[in-house]
């Protein structure tokens, strides 16, 4: 019994594979685009503060030491630390979003290629229908964790 499920879903998988290797591309590269572009801003605000030919032809560990300590003291800094820091966490939120948001046509490409054959357009519609109600079960599902784990701290 076993096997025939696994023969059929082998059978499926050949027809389909091509469509379900390109969702996972779009799945990686919108999402992880959002996340380099959050890291970018946050590069972007701290890299003007830093004297990088100090950093780099310093090798006395003392100089180092007493260049970030000094640094890490300056309000500044901190500052465009924290903004970017926070212009970095809206992006990754917004990637995770994304993910979820289209995780839910995965599950929609993988349904319509038990009857055939999928596209990746699937995924798309699938997600346009489903996908905001798929992320607030999500959110729901993250509230109840945390709600839970309240106790604990």
């Amino acid at each position: 019994m076993a096997t025939e499920y696994i023969s059929r879903a082998w059978k499926i998988y050949k027809k389909n594979y091509l469509s379900f290797i390109a969702s996972e591309l779009v799945m990686g590269l919108i999402p992880g685009l959002l996340f380099f572009l959050g890291f970018m801003v946050f590069f972007v605000s701290v890299l003007p503060s830093v004297d990088w030919s100090l950093i780099i032809n310093t090798a006395d560990e003392a100089i180092l030491r007493q260049y970030f300590t000094q640094l890490f003291r300056n309000p500044n800094f901190l500052g465009s630390v924290m903004v970017g820091f926070l212009g970095m966490a809206v992006f990754v939120i917004i990637g995770f979003i994304v993910a979820l948001y289209l995780s839910i046509g995965q599950v929609g490409m993988a349904y319509e290629s038990l009857g055939g054959k999928t596209k990746l357009r699937t995924l798309f519609n699938v997600s346009g229908r489903l996908g905001f109600r798929w992320v607030l079960t999500g959110l729901l599902w993250l509230l109840i964790i945390l709600i839970s784990i309240i106790p604990v701290i």
